[in-house]
């Protein structure tokens, strides 16, 4: 894979974890 690609995976990643964290709080709390 190319460099660009890992960041670009990378960066999705940290969004999907924010995201799914945004998500559950309410659930959670």
């Amino acid at each position: 894979m190319k460099e660009v690609e890992k960041n670009e995976i990378k960066r999705l990643s940290d969004r999907l974890d924010l995201i799914r964290h945004q998500m559950a709080g309410p659930l959670v709390g």
